[in-house]
């Protein structure tokens, strides 16, 4: 989840060198924001005991990798829909991933991998209905979100996913989060914010710190002046 989540670096980095993006400070704190909070989360789920593998690390690495490319170059190639249609551009994607990975699943079930075999009507069924929830349906809204909004944002966005998870916990009596778990999710949720907000108004915010600092400043020597005059 940790290394996952460096996939909104990734994103920002080739949108950035693509021109499509500008690095400014508010999708910076954003992504530090959502980092830290993933990181909570994950560091909670992790006191399980479960196993770590480098080799694991690596191939999440690589996925956060291909994941901002590939965010990155559907904005860039699609700009708008003017020029395709997204639906038949994930409908093609769908198609070559279905031609790509059907000999894989005709050898899975000629050597009965894992008893494939045996996999039930209903299973089949669940499996299906996830699949046009978690992927069709999912994948859809994200890509118009990407052309709607930027590829750094539209990554972001999918952080939303850990307190919505946590919400969903609670409302099925899964049990109460953990004070790193709901520090984790308020982080997520103000890095969204955050990645949101106009430029101009982070500079707008950032000249009235310097001000108010200048004028602490200046109160403080005024007053440590005075001090030491009378001393």
């Amino acid at each position: 989840t940790i290394i996952s989540n460096l996939s909104g670096v990734f994103t920002l980095t080739f949108a950035y060198f693509f021109g499509l993006e500008d690095i400014t400070l508010g999708k910076v704190l954003g992504f530090i924001f959502c980092f830290l909070g993933a990181v909570l989360v994950a560091l909670q789920d992790n006191n399980d005991g479960s196993n770590r593998s480098t080799s694991g690390d690596i191939i999440a690495l690589l996925a956060a990798l291909g994941y901002g490319l590939y965010t990155t170059v559907i904005r860039l190639k699609v700009p708008d829909d003017r020029g395709i249609s997204m639906q038949l551009l994930l409908g093609y994607i769908g198609l070559v991933n279905a031609v790509i990975t059907l000999p894989i699943l005709i050898v899975m079930i000629a050597i009965n991998y894992q008893n494939i075999i045996h996999v039930t009507s209903q299973i089949i069924g669940f499996i299906m209905l996830n699949g046009f929830c978690d992927n069709v349906l999912s994948d859809y809204l994200w890509a118009r979100a990407v052309l709607l909004t930027s590829p750094t944002i539209a990554t972001i966005g999918m952080s939303i996913t850990i307190p919505i998870a946590i919400l969903s916990d609670i409302l099925l009596g899964k049990g109460i989060p953990t004070i790193a778990s709901s520090f984790g999710a308020l982080f997520v949720i103000i890095g969204f914010i955050f990645v949101n907000v106009d430029n101009d108004i982070w500079i707008d915010v950032v000249k009235r710190i310097r001000i108010w600092l200048n004028q602490w400043t200046r109160h403080n020597v005024t007053f440590s002046n005075e001090f030491i005059t009378k001393s």
